[in-house]
């Protein structure tokens, strides 16, 4: 069965000798008139042996019947061969030698015709006809002029237009061996053949050569079977002359000169082709496919329906009340892999949908931040960012909490009745009148001056006993409290890791626990003792004898006694009061130490986005990612100050134009009006909860900032940046891509790019512009085509579809549509500037 994907990469050796060169001339295959059947069998089998698919059948100045007929032996057993006529020039090089020049027929022309171009073109020196060269000095001797082989092949008589090719070897650079003629008739030439060992001459020949717009083969030159193979080139086109001729348009792109085969992308990373109903089957491409058609002739059925059957998160099912959605078949298609297996993977890009997300802001940075998941060292600087807000943003919360306990703290201290200098005064005069009584009484000054001191040193121990009660009961309590480790493990699909983590993390369970139990027992042994140290001393001074004999004093005083009990009371009115202050003042100095800590904190977020912005930088040309920071608007997060007054209206446009230094007074008086029953803590609070910039991506393409570029160019550099920065190699579903965009730009921009990308991993894509499908040299091109009377499908199926090369070039009189033409026809007819693509593109090099 023939599974027709389009240009696809073959081996074809286009010089290789018949074994009928003439034996004159170095045949090395030793076949004689006993040994013919054995000889093909030989040089079939190295060909087969090598995967050679198509051969330039060589022999010099003509061909015996022999050749011909070894051609169609060979083409019975599948291999495509061309005759390749090799001849010497009259025309010398630098060091005055003849060179070899090659001309390759169309595998399809007739036999007759290539024999009346032998009859009819003459060579010099031994003056013959080339059908009449025979004797090995006619061989050795004769030479043609380059002008001359040129006009006999453009005889009009022998209807050999486009059905040859002439090509020359190279020996480097195409210069270095080349006088100013020779030079001349290289340019007239339609490609370079190399038979070079060196891979260096190879590679340094090829990249010389396409830049000047000609294509280089390597071939064996293979004049025995020990050399078939050795030797090849990668061509992708159809098996055919046609085919061949594209080297001539695309020479970079269709050949490839290395041992392997450029089609290097994975199985399970290629669709082999979709089954539509009736065992309907369209092989595809595994580089790019271009889907063409007129209009509702189900193009992008087809691809929705692709997206549908992987169950693609971008496939919208028509809803039956609005009538929108993506349009499908009738019946669920299959698809195959090349791998045999069944995935899911795949790009879906829909009609419009690049368009969607260069014009929304939010669903471009989603689109970006993801695309730079692909770098990881940028895209970890981004994590490194976040995390560090985030730890930032938290310490600041906590601050704020904190914050906010010592306002309600310092609200709820409750300032004391009277007044502290009317008690300092009442008190100094109590103290002087004390003085007055307990001269009066028998107890002496200097007894009283011991008592007080005993007194006050009471005080001191009962104060420092009473502390120690209230530790030891916090530190019982403490006791019961197990220490827990709250400490994130990452995921990981090691399990054997994260268990190992997870045990250790216990084991330092285990040991601060232990430690910690072991502290709560010092801490209440040390609080024990001072209790007991305390009560020891309070019981000294208790009994001692100046404390019972002031004790004594004051009960038999009943004036001291009383003045005394004033003296308490007046001075515990004063000690609330300097509680009270010192209390406050306490809380304030915290307050005001936190406030700093806080803008300080705050400030942290400048210098972590000037940071990242410095630091971030992705680069896949001619794309470039940069960072930059969208402010957020205030009433976008806070509601309770609109519409108040002006002194409102002023602060939230300040902060609008510049948050940081709004922020920096957030503690200061503001003056504002609130709504909502919210005051100037809550918008401390809500301010300072978040850091009032989000991450924006800067896109750039070649020098251009994304935000001044077309709606189209927008288009196309979301599409680039979908593809240029995913590691995924999954097939891509691309949906008119060329919307909104300029043909120059389209011809410019977007082919140069899918030529790229599709070496890279298999493209689908709808179009309706033909220098997408002709410049982008799409190797496989699916004709749709919706039944009409018009325009008829086989068997009056709704929707049908060919497909085939770009180089798929004939007409025939048939009865259906996508059965009357080739590829290339169907291209000129559905596609507007159809033939004008192919024109352009096969003048490029011209």
């Amino acid at each position: 069965m023939n599974k027709n994907r389009g240009s696809q990469f073959r081996k074809w050796v286009l010089h290789l000798h018949s074994l009928y060169s003439h034996s004159q001339l170095s045949n090395q295959y030793n076949i004689n008139e006993n040994n013919h059947e054995e000889r093909f069998d030989e040089f079939l089998k190295k060909l087969n042996e090598n995967d050679i698919k198509a051969i330039g059948l060589t022999n010099y100045f003509n061909f015996s019947e022999q050749d011909y007929c070894l051609k169609r032996k060979l083409e019975e057993k599948g291999i495509v061969v061309f005759l390749n006529l090799e001849l010497r020039l009259e025309n010398g090089n630098v060091k005055d030698e003849t060179c070899d020049i090659h001309i390759i027929f169309d595998n399809l022309l007739d036999e007759k015709e290539v024999k009346c171009f032998l009859a009819s073109m003459t060579a010099k020196v031994v003056n013959k006809r080339l059908d009449s060269i025979s004797s090995k000095d006619d061989y050795k001797k004769a030479v043609v002029n380059f002008d001359d082989l040129v006009k006999c092949l453009n005889d009009k008589s022998l209807n050999l237009k486009n059905r040859y090719m002439i090509g020359i070897l190279s020996r480097g650079k195409g210069s270095s061996r080349l006088s100013s003629v020779f030079e001349d008739i290289a340019e007239r030439c339609d490609f370079f053949i190399h038979s070079s060992d060196k891979q260096k001459n190879i590679e340094e020949d090829k990249e010389y050569l396409n830049s000047h717009g000609k294509p280089l083969l390597q071939s064996s030159d293979a004049h025995s079977f020990e050399k078939i193979g050795g030797k090849f080139s990668w061509i992708k086109a159809d098996l055919n002359f046609e085919g061949l001729r594209q080297i001539m348009f695309e020479p970079s792109e269709r050949i490839s000169l290395g041992k392997d085969n450029p089609d290097t992308k994975l199985d399970y990373q290629v669709i082999d082709s979709i089954e539509l109903s009736d065992a309907r089957i369209i092989y595809l491409n595994s580089s790019l496919n271009t889907v063409i058609g007129g209009r509702s002739t189900g193009k992008s059925t087809l691809t929705n329906a692709i997206a549908k059957a992987l169950g693609n998160e971008h496939f919208v099912p028509i809803n039956e009340k609005t009538e929108k959605g993506m349009h499908v078949f009738d019946k669920d298609i299959i698809i195959h892999w090349r791998d045999g297996q069944e995935h899911q993977d795949l790009e879906f890009l829909p009609q419009d949908y690049m368009i969607k997300i260069a014009e929304n802001d939010i669903l471009r940075n989603n689109l970006v931040r993801s695309t730079v998941k692909s770098d990881e060292g940028n895209y970890r600087k981004i994590e490194k960012y976040e995390e560090d807000t985030r730890k930032n943003q938290n310490e600041i919360d906590n601050s704020i909490q904190e914050w906010s306990n010592l306002k309600d703290k310092l609200a709820t201290l409750i300032k004391p009745e009277g007044d502290k200098k009317g008690i300092e005064v009442q008190l100094q005069k109590l103290k002087e009148q004390i003085s007055e009584q307990e001269k009066k009484s028998d107890f002496s000054e200097r007894k009283s001056e011991e008592y007080r001191k005993s007194e006050t040193e009471l005080n001191y121990y009962l104060n420092h006993q009473r502390l120690s009660e209230i530790n030891i009961r916090n530190l019982n309590d403490m006791g019961s409290i197990e220490i827990s480790l709250s400490t994130p493990i990452p995921s990981s699909d090691d399990t054997k890791f994260r268990e190992s983590l997870e045990e250790y993390i216990e084991v330092l369970k285990t040991e601060v626990n232990e430690k910690w139990q072991q502290k709560i027992k010092e801490l209440t042994d040390e609080q024990n003792e001072i209790f007991s140290e305390n009560k020891l001393k309070v019981n000294e001074i208790w009994n001692s004898e100046i404390f019972k004999q002031g004790q004594t004093n004051i009960s038999n005083n009943e004036t001291l006694r009383k003045l005394i009990e004033i003296q308490k009371q007046e001075q515990l009115k004063l000690d609330t009061f300097i509680k009270y202050e010192n209390n406050k003042e306490k809380i304030e100095t915290q307050i005001n130490e936190i406030q700093t800590k806080i803008l300080r904190s705050y400030a942290k977020f400048g210098t972590l986005r000037e940071k990242l912005q410095n630091e971030f930088e992705v680069k896949a040309t001619p794309v470039e990612i940069k960072i930059n920071f969208q402010p957020i608007k205030f009433e976008e997060k806070i509601k309770y100050l609109n519409g108040r007054n002006t002194t409102n209206n002023n602060f939230i446009e300040e902060f609008d134009k510049d948050s940081f230094r709004k922020i920096d007074n957030i503690f200061d008086a503001l003056n504002l009006s609130y709504n909502q029953g919210k005051s100037q803590n809550d918008l401390i609070k809500d301010v300072l909860s978040q850091h009032w910039y989000t991450i924006n991506y800067n896109l750039q393409y070649d020098g251009d900032n994304f935000e001044q570029m077309s709606q189209g160019k927008k288009a196309f550099v979301v599409l680039t940046l979908i593809l240029e920065f995913s590691k995924d190699k999954k097939p891509v579903i691309i949906d008119q891509p060329e919307d909104s965009l300029d043909n120059r730009a389209i011809y410019n921009d977007l082919t140069n790019y899918l030529k790229e990308k599709k070496k890279e991993r298999q493209i689908i894509l709808v179009t309706h512009n033909p220098n997408i499908v002709v410049g982008a040299d799409a190797e496989n091109v699916i004709v749709a085509n919706q039944h009409s009377e018009d325009s008829p499908n086989t068997h009056g199926i709704q929707f049908d579809y060919t497909n085939g090369s770009l180089e798929n070039t004939y007409t025939k009189s048939m009865k259906y549509t996508l059965e009357k033409q080739g590829i290339r026809e169907h291209v000129v007819e559905i596609l507007e500037g159809g033939k004008e693509a192919f024109e352009k593109r096969e003048k490029k090099y011209k």
